[in-house]
């Protein structure tokens, strides 16, 4: 928008208000929103561009100083712009800003808003958002409560003191406010000659006694050892029950809640399974998924702001999947699941894994189609060393027919060892099976009887003794996907390679039936008629 349809777009919200459409304008009370500028008629836009034309220079500057703090009253992203000295709109910080909008709006409506927003760390959310939103909800509505918390009152006061130090610089010229002299602190500070203001506490500290429209919970956990820790996350959600729900007032009001995600089970994760909250996850990076800012899969955040892709390849070294995941993809990793427990699973290094193993299998989960919609094919090669059991390779992916009928005859030539390979018959296995059992045989139809979970179930005394080893994420990059599919089993949206696992297990637990794994020498010599050792 040119700044003379601004001009134009500013002197139409004038005559509305009966105001001369003179330089009276820059007395002018507090205008109303207007159409947008697309709407207004196009002769009017000529004529008072015309008149713009009138307005003496020195003059001009004031009345865009004019039309700015017009604009800051009207639009969040306005207000920001006009408060904080170089401010960068990335795609982000608009998409904040539009949401900020449009959850005052609603709260000036009547309505009520419920919000979660997860986003990653050093992104300017507290600036964009807590710093900030407070001071312009309270200068647009006097008289409402506006209440800050955080996860102790250090932080709180201090996100309070930036809407202060705002509200002491811009409420005046802004909207013709100023701080009551009589209740004028970090903690708490009104607005003179009205019920409205700002209040700042710790989430634990408690908001007894007090009630606001608008009540924002900003990072409710000072670092990932208070998130991890499991009588934390409990005080900190009773305390949020008992004191931020219960302290919502008025007929129109909102409570938002934005942090960094660390821990599955953290404020968000909580709220996102009751009822009535809306939770936004913004991303690092677009991962292909629905995003929320219409980002194309692998598109950054803020590359502004030097997050680029060479700085998340970095960021992503340095911290390890785990965290990456949790705190820049806003997916928090699964600690403990229904039957598997993260402590269950060994990890090996390069060094750890055996040479020599008593036997190596594939074991391959198939599916119908390689639709985006589909399964995984899931195929994974293992080698047994006495009781242990080592994860050596692993393949998911979506692929057709014939591209799997491809790779199991490229994991059968890089891993010849496996002399047994087994697949289960369900899906397309049996058309697979039937398509390479003449060419590189050796192939182990499976039938399972049991369900899903009771075979899952069979095989839990190997990982609850310790017996499953599996790569560290410098061998696997994305070992942690492989784990956190079995803390979600048996609630996961894909299971494929928990079958592909369970399978394998199951088929030694049966064909092992029966056998004593022994030691020394009587190993060894069991070992040596049964066809020595395997290498790999």
């Amino acid at each position: 928008m040119s700044i003379e349809q601004k001009l134009a777009q500013a002197l139409i919200t004038a005559q509305k208000e009966s105001v001369n459409n003179d330089l009276n304008i820059l007395k002018a009370k507090k205008p109303k929103p207007s159409q947008k500028s697309e709407n207004i008629d196009d002769e009017k836009i000529k004529k008072l561009v015309e008149f713009r034309k009138t307005i003496p220079e020195e003059n001009l500057a004031i009345y865009r100083k004019e039309l700015e703090k017009a604009n800051a009253r009207l639009s969040y992203l306005d207000y920001l712009r006009y408060t904080i000295p170089g401010f960068i709109p990335t795609k982000f910080h608009r998409f904040l800003a539009e949401i900020i909008q449009d959850t005052v709006t609603k709260i000036e409506k009547g309505q009520s808003v419920r919000l979660c927003l997860s986003v990653p760390p050093r992104v300017g959310k507290s600036y964009t958002f807590t710093e900030t939103l407070p001071s312009w909800f309270v200068g647009r509505n006097p008289d409402s409560m506006a209440i800050l918390t955080a996860y102790n009152s250090e932080l709180a006061e201090r996100f309070g003191d930036k809407n202060r130090q705002k509200a002491k610089r811009f409420w005046k010229e802004i909207w013709g406010l100023d701080i009551s002299p009589s209740q004028d602190n970090k903690s708490l500070f009104e607005v003179k000659g009205h019920r409205g203001g700002i209040m700042s506490v710790g989430i634990t500290g408690g908001i007894t006694g007090n009630g606001g429209r608008l009540i924002i919970v900003d990072d409710p956990y000072k670092n990932g050892e208070e998130a991890y820790n499991g009588n934390v996350r409990d005080k900190v959600e009773q305390m949020f029950r008992d004191s931020v729900l219960t302290r919502a007032e008025g007929k129109g009001n909102a409570i938002i809640v934005i942090h960094t995600r660390w821990h599955e089970d953290d404020l968000i994760g909580k709220l996102s399974k009751s009822n009535g909250w809306l939770v936004v996850n913004i991303p690092e990076v677009a991962d292909g998924g629905f995003d929320v800012l219409n980002r194309k899969k692998g598109e950054m955040l803020c590359p502004e702001l030097g997050r680029d892709a060479q700085w998340a390849d970095l960021t992503y070294k340095n911290v390890g999947k785990r965290v990456w995941n949790s705190l820049y993809m806003g997916k928090p990793s699964i600690e403990n699941g229904n039957l598997f427990q993260r402590h269950m699973f060994k990890h090996y290094t390069k060094a750890d894994l055996p040479t020599v193993f008593d036997e190596v299998v594939q074991s391959w989960d198939l599916a119908i189609d390689n639709k985006a919609s589909s399964d995984f094919v899931a195929g994974q090669v293992w080698g047994r060393k006495g009781g242990n059991h080592y994860l050596i390779k692993r393949i998911k992916k979506r692929m057709s027919f014939t591209e799997t009928v491809e790779m199991i005859k490229q994991m059968t030539a890089t891993y010849p060892q496996a002399r047994r390979i087994y697949i289960e018959k369900r899906a397309n296995g049996g058309a697979v099976i039937e398509t390479l059992n003449k060419e590189i045989g050796g192939i182990v139809a499976i039938n399972p009887k049991e369900s899903k979970l009771a075979r899952a179930s069979a095989v839990t005394p190997y990982f609850e003794a310790g017996n499953i080893f599996i790569p560290s994420e410098e061998l696997d990059k994305n070992i942690e996907d492989y784990i956190q599919q079995f803390m979600r089993f048996p609630n996961s949206d894909h299971d494929d390679e928990v079958d592909s696992t369970t399978q394998y297990l199951n088929e030694i637990r049966y064909s092992n039936s029966g056998k004593i794994v022994l030691g020394s020498n009587i190993e060894r010599i069991n070992r040596a008629f049964r066809g020595g050792n395997i290498k790999l």
